[in-house]
């Protein structure tokens, strides 16, 4: 969402940002070519649905995720939309394309669980610099999936911040 905006900024009327991912990967093994087709197949779906509770602060508020999860991983184009996402955003740094955001001017909410281990809190400073017009929302107790985790602490600011602009 942040490159988009920050490349096509006459497309995007606004922005909304949950825990973006800030910092670049190492996810070289992952570019090869058919090396991360099987790596994706094999290893990394195959336990993605489960390793994604690790980033509920209260996983037990999710009861079932993992189940719920899955139905979407049957779909082909699931894997290779994760596998294109590792080899074309998790290689490089988010924060240039956040700066051409803050530099464009577009309204952008930016929304964090203050207890994220995926995408540590604290780099939420990191985008609040690039992106100076950013109104931040901190949530209390809540993990990197705070749109599942509890969407009554997320819903109404996204509602009311999209009906503003």
């Amino acid at each position: 969402v942040g490159r988009f905006a920050a490349e096509h900024p006459e497309r995007v009327r606004s922005v909304v940002l949950v825990a973006p991912l800030t910092r670049a990967h190492d996810i070289s093994v992952m570019a090869w070519p058919g090396v991360g087709e099987w790596l994706t197949r094999a290893w990394f779906l195959p336990s993605l649905a489960t390793s994604q509770l690790e980033d509920f602060a209260h996983p037990e508020r999710v009861a079932g995720w993992a189940e719920r999860f899955q139905p979407q991983m049957r779909y082909d184009g699931f894997g290779r939309a994760i596998l294109s996402t590792i080899r074309h955003l998790s290689n490089a740094s988010s924060l240039p394309d956040f700066e051409k955001l803050g530099k464009k001017g577009l309204p952008v909410l930016l929304v964090w669980g203050d207890a994220d281990k995926t995408v540590p809190y604290a780099e939420h400073a990191d985008v609040q610099r690039a992106i100076p017009q950013a109104r931040f929302v901190s949530l209390p107790g809540l993990g990197h999936l705070p749109v599942v985790e509890d969407p009554a602490a997320v819903h109404p600011q996204v509602a009311a911040f999209l009906q503003q602009h």
